[in-house]
């Protein structure tokens, strides 16, 4: 999900003035901002949308308006709006929602600013600027782009250093005088910290903790950013007939949520499962759409796993160790539950997820192995964003260039040049330190950014790679055919317990209070059933 925050609307059709903005825009020496979001505010009670914080950064960025706006004035094009603009993010248009408009609703209740006047919703790093014509929009719904201009030209965020070093203080005085169990008690005296949201994301260890010591900073610190699980949950008990649950077998583990997918209309052999591990701002309900389709272009099985603490996941603890016990556990399910060939299974990485593939492909002779924007190593990652924090990485993190040492199996690397997140030279690193060399291929995407890439363009690259891999298998291998059992089905009794103690949680805007990314979607689907919407007769609308 991209997050966008418009800082100024204009009336120009001119081409030249807007040819004169990309030049003047291209000048500034901008580093990405990093946007603080607090309280809600709303035009005319038909727009609700987040307020920015007015800071430096926030400062910085309406620069950048002020620069477009002196350009159109020079060229004789001038608005008549003379109220200030505000920056915002917009969360939800009345004028959009149609069934609340059949309903009678007209205005958006007063409340939810004032419930949520002084609410921090979180920190977003931004990336880029964009010139757009509001009057037409692209098949993905955004706006016709005129122009765009990226920000990534230096990782040294201009952040408040201080409050960085106030956090590592902190870690440091507390793994030097309290013990191992005393840490995870203060787990939520760290958690919250104003520090926390102001430093840039991925704090992980101390270099001078013993190792016991960073296993718990690692829960505390590192995995709260690594892992932002979408809250609420994509799915439900109910939503998904694909949703099955791989029971547990030791006292002390807990089921696992999964998706599984067959083709539903094909009449040729199914040869390959794909366990496809997902990214780390989603679920597995959030990924539903695209592996249906992966499943029906590719005819295969695909069986997706969630990460602990994610989705219908009862686990608390996402880090390295506990998803790659996720992963281990769905293989075994695969291979010894299902009686799924080792040499007919393809992993598939995407993001965060790479590190998961990865290691099963170094540990296991899988069929194939697919990366999508994958990265070399963590501590590579945030040595590169965020070098005022390097020295708190640990490099024990997953680290996907090690692994690639250990992984014999045919591997496709798909990533997008454009990505700001995990940049393209990533995969470069990757493919060229694949020690199959007859069956590696990287593709990079021109015009494609970490979540750009569509179904269709995935597909064009991954059908001739399996297509591929065909031909050289052996075709004669008795592949049984897959069905879940009806009992794998029925949730168990203790996700039912679970389930029922957060379906008593009424907070209706739940959704927004515990987001460090402000995910328009998922908003859109709460503010729809707040009954707090008013009745009102007037018929004012705002853009």
């Amino acid at each position: 999900m991209k997050n966008y925050v418009t800082i100024l609307l204009n009336y120009a059709r001119a081409r030249q003035s807007l040819a004169e903005v990309y030049e003047q825009i291209a000048k500034v020496n901008l580093t990405p901002p990093q946007i603080t979001f607090t309280g809600l505010s709303h035009f005319n009670n038909k727009v609700l949308y987040m307020d920015p914080v007015k800071d430096a950064h926030l400062d910085a960025l309406m620069r950048i308006a002020e620069i477009c706006r002196e350009t159109y004035e020079k060229n004789g094009i001038a608005s008549t709006d003379v109220r200030p603009f505000n920056a915002h993010l917009t969360l939800f248009k009345l004028s959009k929602a149609r069934d609340l408009h059949r309903r009678g609703v007209k205005k958006i209740d007063e409340c939810w600013k004032s419930k949520y006047d002084n609410h921090h919703f979180g920190v977003e790093n931004f990336h880029s600027l964009h010139l757009c014509n509001m009057l037409k929009k692209q098949a993905d719904g955004y706006y016709e782009i005129f122009h765009e201009q990226r920000l990534f030209n230096h990782y040294d965020l201009k952040c408040d250093h201080r409050l960085a070093n106030k956090l590592a203080d902190k870690v440091d005085n507390v793994t030097s005088t309290v013990t191992n169990d005393q840490l995870v008690n203060i787990e939520p005296l760290v958690y919250n910290s104003s520090a926390m949201d102001e430093s840039a994301p991925l704090l992980q260890s101390h270099p001078s903790t013993n190792d016991e010591t960073i296993s718990n900073i690692d829960s505390m610190l590192l995995n709260k950013f690594l892992f932002p699980a979408p809250k609420p949950s994509t799915y439900t008990l109910t939503s998904h007939a694909n949703l099955f649950w791989i029971p547990a077998k030791l006292p002390d583990e807990l089921p696992v949520p999964c998706m599984f997918y067959s083709p539903s209309r094909s009449n040729k052999k199914i040869e390959y499962l794909i366990i496809f591990c997902h990214g780390n701002g989603c679920d597995i309900g959030s990924m539903h759409y695209t592996l249906n389709e992966f499943c029906e272009n590719l005819n295969v099985y695909i069986i997706s796993f969630e990460y602990p603490a994610y989705g219908l996941c009862t686990a608390t603890s996402p880090n390295q160790q506990t998803i790659n016990n996720h992963a281990d556990r769905t293989f075994d399910f695969v291979v010894n539950t299902l009686l799924w060939p080792i040499e007919r299974i393809i992993m598939y990485g995407h993001s965060i997820g790479s590190g998961a593939a990865c290691y099963l492909a170094s540990t296991q002779l899988i069929g194939a192995l697919i990366l999508q924007s994958p990265y070399t190593a963590i501590s590579n990652l945030v040595r590169e964003k965020v070098r005022v924090l390097a020295y708190l990485i640990s490099t024990r993190s997953w680290n996907n260039l090690e692994a690639m040492k250990n992984i014999k199996c045919p591997a496709l690397f798909i990533h997008g040049r454009s990505d700001t997140v995990i940049p393209a030279d990533h995969s470069q690193a990757l493919y060229d330190a694949c020690s199959n060399n007859e069956g590696k291929k990287l593709v990079l995407l021109r015009n494609e950014d970490h979540n750009s890439m569509t179904e269709s363009l995935l597909l064009r690259y991954i059908v001739p790679f399996l297509e591929k891999q065909c031909v050289l298998m052996n075709t004669n291998l008795q592949l049984p055919v897959i069905k879940i059992d009806r009992e794998l089905r029925e949730p168990p009794p203790c996700v039912l317990a679970a389930n029922e103690v957060n379906s008593n949680r009424t907070d209706v805007f739940n959704s927004l209070s515990s987001l460090s990314k402000a995910s328009t979607a998922a908003t859109m689907a709460t503010i729809r059933s707040i009954s707090g919407l008013r009745k009102n007769q007037s018929d004012e609308d705002d853009d």
